[in-house]
């Protein structure tokens, strides 16, 4: 495979950006590719998937051409407060990419993937652009993002945990999972990694915004007739250790009662590279599958 770092300006942006693009050697003008897009996690950027599994060998076996773009902490959204970062994957990056490389146009040949905040960007792009993606595939994604808004925007419950008041901390959790249904290894896991009430506010608004039922809520998506009509397959992975396991399992449970070309594979796992790396052979393989026809 040969690979490329692109610096691209973006008008979505509104700066540049990087994304990383793995081609086929053999791969020619006039040809078509078959594409995947793979989308980095929230701690991380797009050397991600290089650094840490082997998603190159799995790509050059498929003869697919990876495309790894930066996004930031953004959740894959237009931000409330940042960049497009949505319209720039989805509308704008395929242009770029088409100017300079063989890769397919059409969707059958074109699939996203990624893990945690990828595995949620996923769904997002495959559920709003439906027409441009055969697949997509979750790894330990988020399917409740108002969950993670909810946490992460409250301000008060930053300052409890940065406190260490445990009681008070254990009485919060313990509300949040009788009013809320917000599992408590969620809120735990993710009041660890600092507080990020700032940062999510730029992502989807201020504390308080809706966002069940609005253009960012995968389970307010998969009901709608524009990706229905499109019939995107959506396949997840998620370990039962993983602190997403509660909201995978509350979109498998929707996704069941509505009849779509779904699955969910769970099993021993934590939110981490070793599962993911267990799980992306499959990817590549359905892939692989796919183009033999």
């Amino acid at each position: 495979m040969n690979l490329f770092t692109m610096n691209v300006m973006s008008d979505a942006l509104h700066k540049r950006t990087t994304v990383n693009v793995l081609c086929p050697r053999e791969a020619v003008r006039g040809m078509e590719v078959p594409t995947l897009m793979l989308l980095h996690g929230m701690t991380d950027d797009q050397s991600g998937w290089i650094r840490h599994t082997l998603a190159e060998e799995y790509a050059e076996e498929a003869g697919v051409c990876l495309v790894i773009p930066n996004a930031d902490l953004s959740f894959y959204t237009d931000m409330a407060y940042g960049g497009a970062y949505l319209m720039f994957l989805a509308e704008e990056l395929p242009h770029i990419l088409q100017n300079y490389f063989p890769i397919a146009v059409g969707k059958q040949q074109n699939y996203v993937a990624g893990n945690s905040m990828g595995g949620y960007g996923a769904f997002l792009l495959a559920m709003r652009y439906p027409q441009r993606y055969r697949a997509a595939f979750s790894l330990s994604g988020p399917m409740k993002i108002a969950w993670i808004h909810r946490i992460l925007s409250d301000e008060s419950l930053a300052r409890i945990y940065a406190a260490g008041d445990e009681d008070r901390l254990r009485a919060c959790v313990e509300r949040l999972g009788r009013q809320e249904r917000i599992p408590a290894r969620l809120v735990y896991s993710l009041l660890e990694s600092g507080d990020l009430t700032r940062i999510f506010r730029g992502m989807f608004g201020e504390q308080g915004v809706e966002l069940d039922g609005s253009d960012v809520d995968l389970m307010e998506l998969v009901r709608r007739s524009a990706f229905r009509e499109n019939a995107v397959e959506l396949y997840a992975y998620c370990g039962e250790q993983d602190y997403h396991y509660e909201s995978n399992r509350l979109f498998s449970d929707l996704a069941a009662s509505m009849n779509i070309a779904y699955r969910l594979q769970t099993g021993p796992g934590s939110h981490d590279w070793k599962y993911w790396n267990r799980q992306l052979p499959q990817v590549f393989h359905m892939i692989s599958e796919w183009r033999k026809g």
